[in-house]
Formats: structure tokens, sequence, C-alpha cells
């Protein structure tokens, strides 16, 4: 198997993200709320909001998600690109779940 590395994969799915929607999206840009659930298996922290309402991205939600997603050794947190962000949303929406995405660095 060919190992993919983490910057390939996301640049990948930044491309995938960046592709035109099929049909069943449209549900998908017009839902009235965004919403990701996150589990750090480092810290043991849980996070679960709503990221955008209405048309607009909270920031206070995005910074809470910057927070979770921090590096853990070094407490710092990074911005995460929102288009990361919502093709996980997106993700959940085609898998049809609410679970929480794990994740085991920062």
């Amino acid at each position: 198997m060919k190992h993919v590395s983490r910057r390939k994969f996301l640049k990948l799915g930044l491309l995938a993200a960046a592709m035109p929607l099929p049909a069943s999206a449209s549900a998908w840009l017009a839902a009235p709320e965004r919403r990701l659930s996150f589990h750090n298996l480092h810290t043991g922290e849980n996070l679960d909001l709503p990221y955008w309402v209405q048309g607009d991205y909270v920031p206070d939600a995005l910074a809470e998600i910057n927070h979770v997603l921090r590096d853990y050794r070094t407490d710092q947190d990074a911005a995460i690109d929102t288009r990361l962000v919502d093709l996980l949303d997106r993700v959940n929406a085609q898998l049809g779940t609410s679970k929480p995405f794990l994740f085991s660095s920062g």
C-alpha cells in the first residue's frame, strides 16, 4: 500500500471540497446549521457545536474547534481552514452520521 502524506491527504480533501456538488448537496447548502463533533484522544476533550448558523460562520465556535484541535504538546492553537471544517461536515452528511471525529494529533 502506498503511503500518502498528511499534507497530500489534506490537499486532496480541499480539492474534493472545491469540486462541483452533487444534487444531494443542495440540502447541505440550504441547512440552517452546520454542526461538528470532535474527540481528542490525547486530552479526552469533547466538542459538539454548531460552527455555521444561518449562512455565517460562528467565530466563537471556530475558536473552540481550533482549541480542541490544538497541538496538545505545546498547547498552541492554529486556525483551521473553514473549507476543511466544511469538508468534514459534508463527509458526515454523506455518511448520514453525526458521530464525533476522533483525532490523535494537533
